[in-house]
C-alpha cells in the first residue's frame, strides 16, 4: 500500500472515519468507488452498521 497522506471520512459534521489513505479512499470495483458508494447508498440513513464500514476499510 502506498503511504499516503491520511484522510477523515465524514458521515456527518461531528462524527468521522479518521486515518483513511488516499489509495483505500480511491479504491474501485467494477468502476464503483468502494467506500464513497457505500456511504452514498445509504444517505439520510443512520450509521448503524459503523463496524461493517470498518471492515470494508480494513480489508484493503
Amino acid at each position: 500500500m502506498n503511504h499516503s497522506k491520511e484522510q477523515r471520512i465524514y458521515i456527518i459534521k461531528e462524527k468521522f472515519f479518521e486515518g483513511i489513505v488516499s489509495d483505500v479512499w480511491n479504491y474501485h470495483i467494477v468502476g464503483y468507488q468502494v467506500l464513497h458508494k457505500y456511504l452514498k447508498d445509504r444517505k439520510n440513513r443512520n450509521m448503524d452498521d459503523a463496524p461493517r464500514y470498518c471492515r470494508i476499510i480494513t480489508a484493503y
